[in-house]
């Protein structure tokens, strides 16, 4: 983890600082009080320059870029003149990106990307000659084996197929969150994720359901979810569907999303409302589509209070928007039957799906292949988490 300037400790994360950063770059500092230390300096560049990291394995790893407005009585430093792009070995995960002036709280892009050398080369390039480019901190993260699949279940108006080469895709997180549950801070993840309420996003009567806690354990199982997947704060909360004289009602949750491109969504189930094994079935659905029919989570886990995750490969519509619902399924009985859904990750995680190998020129071009998790990650586009990991 890189920072600008001296070492520090921020959300139980040890932040270094980048002595071996590129010549040609500018040190920013920040005086505001207002402000983390993380966010009081920064790294500026005026032309294309990187920052080439070690590291320890091959593999999946997590990248998350910090960004705070720079401000500057410097004509040179016009905060309206930062608009850049931002490359990863191959991966192009951000094109003219700006960082909006006057936003209060600092912004966090977060990426999956596929590792197979010993080094990551990190690259800023404005996006011409009377601009520049800005960063104030980098991690980049081992990711434990397994985080991402290979494959997925594709969600069409045609059906639902395989989708594969997803642990290939850059991922780039877009939402990830804890359904019926409270914001989940990095140091209460051991990825260090934020997880945000779902009541900004659900959209169905609040009559229709109601928040469950449990304060038993957790029973992670080994080759399965783990708490790298998601933290036992994520599965010890959910929702449950409230019967209603007409019966239970889907509970329907709806993201703001790029549209034209593809989502991986991850969702988060764990039993903690059922007294006993084989009681609970549920149907999932995106986009308004059958994605999984009669879902009996004992059937996958064999206990209760045992973590589970399924992810899907979904596009959004024309406006933008990304729904994923649950409802009763026909096999779901009529006493004492209840619906939960713990999280996709993003509990929901949604993430943008993109290309590898994507040339500097071919970015450039707008040839981004940016669909699905910006908690990762976009399928032709592409990019991780929802849990909808928007990169759990």
């Amino acid at each position: 983890m890189k920072r600008i300037h001296s070492k520090i400790r921020h959300d139980n994360r040890l932040f270094l600082p980048d002595s071996d950063a590129p010549r040609s770059s500018i040190k920013y500092s920040n005086p505001s009080s207002a402000l983390s230390d993380l966010y009081r300096t920064a790294r500026i560049f005026t032309r294309p320059s990187s920052y080439e990291l070690d590291i320890t394995a091959t593999g999946t790893h997590l990248v998350r870029l910090h960004f705070y407005p720079i401000s500057s009585s410097s004509p040179s430093l016009n905060p309206s003149a930062a608009k850049f792009h931002v490359s990863a070995t191959g991966y192009l995960l951000l094109t003219d990106f700006v960082v909006p002036i006057g936003v209060e709280t600092p912004i966090v892009k977060e990426f999956l990307i596929k590792l197979e050398k010993g080094r990551v080369l990190i690259t800023f390039t404005p996006v011409c000659g009377r601009s520049f480019a800005f960063v104030n901190a980098m991690e980049v993260i081992s990711a434990p084996g397994g985080l991402i699949a290979d494959v997925a279940k594709s969600v069409t108006p045609l059906g639902v197929s395989d989708f594969r080469g997803l642990s290939s895709r850059a991922l780039e997180l877009v939402h990830r969150v804890n359904v019926g549950g409270p914001k989940v801070m990095p140091f209460n993840d051991t990825l260090w994720r934020t997880w945000v309420p779902d009541l900004g996003f659900l959209k169905s009567a609040a009559s229709a359901s109601k928040p469950v806690y449990f304060s038993g354990r957790i029973h992670f199982r080994e080759g399965w979810a783990s708490r790298e997947i998601a933290p036992d704060s994520v599965y010890n909360t959910a929702r449950e569907l409230n019967r209603e004289a007409e019966g239970f009602k889907n509970l329907i949750w709806v993201f703001a999303v790029k549209p034209g491109h593809q989502y991986l969504v991850r969702m988060h189930f764990c039993d903690i409302v059922t007294p006993a094994l084989n009681q609970l079935f549920f149907n999932v659905y995106v986009n308004g589509y059958s994605a999984y029919e009669d879902l009996d989570i004992s059937e996958a886990t064999y206990r209760l209070a045992s973590p589970y995750y399924v992810d899907f490969v979904a596009s959004s519509d024309e406006a933008g928007t990304l729904s994923v619902s649950v409802g009763p399924s026909k096999r779901t009985g009529t006493s004492g039957a209840a619906i939960q859904w713990n999280k996709r990750k993003d509990a929901r995680e949604a993430n943008l799906i993109q290309n590898k190998d994507l040339s500097m020129s071919s970015m450039l071009s707008g040839s981004l292949f940016y669909d699905a998790d910006r908690e990762l990650e976009s399928l032709p586009y592409f990019s991780h988490f929802p849990s909808f990991q928007k990169w759990s």
